[in-house]
């Protein structure tokens, strides 16, 4: 049994329950029940409720930033997406010069 101070090692990462997480007692409508069991398949229900608790965390965010600027939604949504866009290629490459200053140092 872990105690208050132990690290506990979750599917995801190392956690601290007590820094990282709080305990948060909750009741789920009947009808709803279903629904959380079939969509929180392959990941825990907790995983499920803190990824829909995110994700409208993140709405409200850009409904802000929207307000704050004057603009749509989907417009803050559309500059969010562009400044991602070349995302997987700068990744990529930054990957590849890695490996090959790694190959070069190794070589030396």
């Amino acid at each position: 049994m872990n105690t208050d101070n132990e690290t506990t090692k979750g599917r995801y990462k190392k956690r601290s329950f007590e820094r990282d997480q709080m305990r948060f007692s909750l009741r789920i409508d009947k009808e709803l029940s279903d629904w959380v069991e079939e969509q929180s398949k392959g990941i825990t229900k907790n995983r499920y409720i803190n990824g829909l608790i995110r994700q409208d965390m993140e709405a409200s965010l850009l409904k802000d930033m929207a307000r704050k600027n004057g603009m749509t939604v989907g417009e803050v949504m559309t500059a969010s997406r562009l400044s991602f866009e070349d995302f997987d290629e700068r990744v990529t490459n930054q990957v590849k010069e890695d490996i090959a200053r790694h190959q070069r140092d190794k070589d030396k």
